[in-house]
């Protein structure tokens, strides 16, 4: 998951709520109709979104979820905004790209469909500017079932 810091809530385009299970009291998971439902979500390229000059086999990689979760501050003019981002797998900066990429949209610099055309470009200058480190961390990793049994016996 990747959090980004609290922004005006100018920036904020309300969003309706879906009812997801948020973060603690007072959490709520919302859409913006501003920001794409389900941003690459799906087993895509994501080369637009790897650090410059990453040399992997693939870049292509199954996102599962991307959820934006709005949490309250104590503030009430201003946003924090949690980006959850679930996959088979991660390139180098791929969630510190996106995260940035995302903020583009949020902030009406582009259009929701953006995040499909930088997909289908595979070009990492055209995407969004790399998100700040601070607030990145993982939540979870999950094993295959075979690979799980196989971590146990070792334990």
């Amino acid at each position: 998951m990747d959090s980004v810091p609290a922004v005006d809530r100018k920036d904020r385009v309300d969003g309706l709520r879906d009812g997801g299970g948020g973060r603690g009291a007072g959490a709520a998971r919302q859409r913006s109709p501003h920001h794409p439902t389900r941003p690459g979500v799906g087993q895509h390229d994501f080369a637009s979104f790897q650090a410059t000059g990453s040399d992997r086999k693939t870049t292509t990689r199954d996102v599962r979820r991307c959820d934006l979760v709005e949490q309250g501050t104590s503030n009430p003019s201003r946003l924090h905004l949690a980006i959850e981002i679930e996959a088979d797998g991660f390139l180098y900066n791929m969630v510190r790209n996106i995260v940035g990429t995302l903020i583009e949209v949020g902030r009406r610099k582009q259009p929701p469909q953006w995040i499909d055309e930088l997909i289908a470009q595979r070009d990492r200058s055209a995407a969004g500017q790399t998100a700040p480190a601070h607030g990145l961390f993982l939540v979870r990793v999950d094993y295959a079932p075979a690979i799980q049994s196989q971590r146990d016996d070792i334990q």
